[in-house]
């Protein structure tokens, strides 16, 4: 997901200029999801238990909530790209509809 995700903020910035917005939600989601990565493998790490388990309930597992921002990254980045091919269909009706309107009159 990771390459994925750098190729397309890549494609995005040197293709397709018209979608300011879209590319940079993609990247920073592209940021968010690797400080996701480098959380999870921080926490990770450092979440070996040793001692009995004596964990309250309401202790926050980070390794967890790194886990599931992660996903969330994943399923917006490829979500966006229903948003972003109705821009592109919009703004390629509305180019047509220039180029029918200039070559008729």
């Amino acid at each position: 997901a990771l390459v994925h995700q750098m190729t397309a903020v890549q494609l995005y910035f040197r293709c397709l200029p018209s979608l300011m917005c879209s590319k940079w939600i993609k990247t920073w989601l592209l940021i968010t999801y690797f400080v996701c990565i480098v959380g999870m493998w921080l926490f990770r790490g450092l979440n070996v238990i040793s001692a009995p388990i004596d964990i309250e309930a309401f202790e926050v597992n980070y390794t967890g909530i790194f886990e599931w921002t992660a996903v969330g990254c994943i399923l917006l980045f490829f979500s966006s790209y229903a948003l972003d091919e109705s821009k592109i269909y919009q703004l390629q009706s509305t180019q047509d509809i220039h180029q029918q309107y200039y070559h008729h009159v």
